[in-house]
């Protein structure tokens, strides 16, 4: 499971150590910080979903972190977000509506439990590929908080 900061969309190979470059300053004398994930939900919020996914408590360092990395990525070209930052963990694609009333009914049972506490002492920038079978992550460039 990954935490999304920043969703780059195909950049060229050659822009790789750019964009690394630009995590490393958006990183710079950032401490890690914990993380607490609480409750579920789905995307979109209303209809038939096609997410489920695990909330984030959104603590100061990770609205820090996140606009730093937005910055950092904006003065390689990239364009900011338009929506909010939404931080969250995936737990699955819909790909059947089958059993989804039974789905929906037990994640509303969790909206406000706690699953746990985590440390963020990294960036990791990720090339993904949706396969047929699944996302595919390749780890292109590690970044370390202080």
């Amino acid at each position: 499971m990954h935490l999304t900061l920043k969703f780059l969309g195909e950049i060229e190979t050659s822009r790789v150590d750019a964009v690394g470059a630009g995590l490393e300053r958006a990183a710079l004398n950032r401490a890690a910080f914990p993380l607490r994930v609480v409750g579920t939900g789905t995307f979109p919020p209303r209809g038939r979903p096609r997410i489920i996914w695990a909330g984030i408590d959104t603590p100061p360092e990770l609205i820090e972190l996140h606009e730093s990395i937005e910055t950092q990525m904006e003065a390689l070209g990239n364009e900011r977000d338009s929506r909010a930052f939404s931080p969250h963990l995936t737990l699955g694609r819909v790909k059947s509506p089958h059993g989804m009333n039974r789905t929906l009914r037990e994640l509303a049972g969790l909206n406000d439990f706690i699953f746990g506490e985590m440390i963020v002492r990294r960036i990791i920038l990720f090339r993904s590929r949706r396969l047929p079978t699944g996302a595919e992550y390749t780890h292109l460039k590690e970044v370390e908080l202080s």
